[in-house]
């Protein structure tokens, strides 16, 4: 069924309101602000990550080809774009990484002691 609609939609041109009326009663017309790019999802249109990667690939006022989704066929028009702003301080960031590193190292640690210790285990044996 989305092939057929995505090749209707094909064939329809003009402003997003403009291709919904063409469309069809079934066809909607929503507004989003403040998406953003580790969202999975589209308000009223539930999950569509194919549809959020395919939004920051565009400019202000370029638009999508139909994607499909699991809940449908949609279209995404971009009306503005609020680059991040830049990061003065990455020290937080710093830390954070090398505490994630320092409390994997024991773990990893022990994993390779194990591996070259060539132990065998027979506690089989004794059970």
């Amino acid at each position: 069924k989305s092939n057929i609609i995505v090749e209707k939609l094909k064939t329809l041109s003009g402003s997003l309101e403009e291709i919904a009326s063409a469309y069809g009663d079934d066809a909607n017309v929503y507004s989003s602000s403040d998406l953003l790019m580790s969202s999975f999802s589209l308000p009223t249109v539930g999950k569509a990550p194919e549809a959020v990667g395919s939004i920051f690939g565009l400019n202000s006022g370029e638009r999508t080809k139909p994607i499909r989704t699991e809940n449908g066929v949609v279209i995404v028009e971009v009306l503005n774009v609020t680059p991040a702003p830049e990061i003065a301080d990455y020290s937080a960031y710093i830390l954070s990484i090398q505490q994630s590193r320092s409390n994997r190292d024991p773990f990893y640690l022990t994993e390779l002691i194990k591996e070259k210790a060539e132990i065998v285990d027979k506690r089989y044996k004794f059970y």
